[in-house]
């Protein structure tokens, strides 16, 4: 508002300037220069309306993230609390039948017992490597995985802490994967593969899957979702190359009549790292 304003009154004062001027010339450059403020004018107000977008997404991000932060740290919280407290009140009772095996010398009853134990706590998982995040946003698929009979092959080697902030950990994996086992539950093959290693302060992550639908792709070169409910949908991939962007990454797409491959490489966050240590 200010800057219209000023502009009118600049304006303003040119014409007083050359009001009783004689010269054409003069007058003519004076109206010139007092239409070049309109172009000007718009050019402030769009520069501002960009930044005042920018602003309200960069908030919004914020807020996003601290809330998966948020929400990843009390899943994981109130999994284990739940997992501890089921584990203590169901080991009373088991400790109270192996005692009683004990006392009548039942030894091979004792082990086929502590054998039944060991199948009925092994939680279901597709991969274990000890980052939280990685692996729940894998195993979180396992249900659909093994109830649409997908072949699968997992190879996770990563360290526990990983300098990649995990709302973007989750960003990023969350809409690869889920287009991922979307789409290969759908294909006649039923085959996902998925490669997460961690090498030299860089997060490689390679995820193949069989497709039977059309990969359509728009004038801006982008994927079109191919869901009968379009709305929402898209912005996921538009994601995935912000966190890209952000540690400086990459991302390969490959894919034919059968297959669709996603590759993608990741830097870890130097100012992180070095807050750490």
């Amino acid at each position: 508002m200010i800057f219209p304003l000023c502009s009118i009154g600049i304006i303003y004062f040119i014409f007083k300037l050359v009001e009783n001027q004689s010269n054409n010339q003069i007058v003519l450059e004076a109206m010139i220069a007092s239409g070049l403020f309109l172009p000007l004018n718009m050019l402030i107000v769009n520069i501002y309306d960009s930044l005042q977008k920018r602003f309200v997404l960069e908030q919004e991000n914020i807020i996003y993230k601290e809330n998966i932060r948020f929400f990843t740290q009390e899943i994981k919280s109130k999994e284990e609390y739940e997992e501890t407290r089921a584990l203590i009140h169901d080991m009373k009772n088991h400790f109270l039948v192996i005692q009683r095996m004990a006392r009548n010398n039942q030894n091979m009853d004792i082990l086929g017992y502590l054998k039944d134990l060991d199948i009925h706590y092994s939680v279901p998982r597709l991969v274990n490597s000890g980052n939280f995040i990685i692996d729940t946003m894998i195993n979180s698929h396992y249900t659909e995985i093994k109830e649409n009979k997908i072949k699968y092959k997992i190879n996770v080697i990563v360290p526990e802490k990983i300098y990649i902030d995990d709302a973007d950990l989750c960003i990023l994996l969350g809409n690869i994967l889920d287009n991922a086992v979307v789409a290969a539950s759908k294909s006649e093959e039923r085959e996902l593969i998925i490669s997460i290693i961690y090498k030299k302060h860089k997060l490689h992550i390679g995820v193949k899957n069989s497709h039977s639908e059309k990969i359509i792709k728009n004038t801006k070169n982008l994927f079109v979702s191919t869901k009968k409910n379009k709305m929402g949908h898209g912005i996921g991939l538009t994601l995935v190359k912000r966190v890209l962007e952000k540690y400086d990454g990459f991302e390969n797409i490959e894919y034919d009549t059968n297959y669709f491959v996603f590759i993608a490489e990741l830097n870890e966050k130097c100012d992180e790292m070095h807050n750490y240590e």
